[in-house]
């Protein structure tokens, strides 16, 4: 039996859709961006970042573009959601992060994710 440590940390901080003063308004992700810190040496190793195009709500309202600083022009040349998950889960293959074994995408252990705010 060979012990495994943590090596990885992923950290997300996520942006999506939102509205001023609207609890009820359906938020969708609009940028996904990932850092690999490595818990050894404390460095980032590599990053993932993809803006995404939002179907409910395609259009961003001034409040979430003056939030995020995220463009119009940007969302809208950028993939759907499915596209940029499957986009993320490739990049974590070819980190050596997920075994693909007939798509059942498992874990190597070697990771954790970590987030922060109310929103993540």
């Amino acid at each position: 039996h060979t012990s495994q440590y943590l090596e990885y940390v992923l950290v997300l901080d996520l942006e999506a859709t939102c509205e001023e003063d609207d609890r009820n308004y359906y938020n969708e992700i609009i940028e996904f961006p990932v850092i690999l810190l490595n818990l050894r040496t404390l460095q980032v190793e590599d990053s993932f970042q993809r803006f995404v195009r939002p179907t409910v709500n395609p259009t961003l309202s001034e409040f979430c573009k003056n939030l995020t600083g995220i463009s119009q022009d940007c969302i809208d040349s950028s993939d759907t959601f499915p596209v940029v998950l499957e986009e993320f889960r490739s990049w974590l293959i070819s980190l050596g992060l997920l075994i693909d074994e007939q798509a059942a995408n498992l874990s190597t252990g070697l990771f954790f994710f970590a987030t922060d705010g109310i929103w993540d």
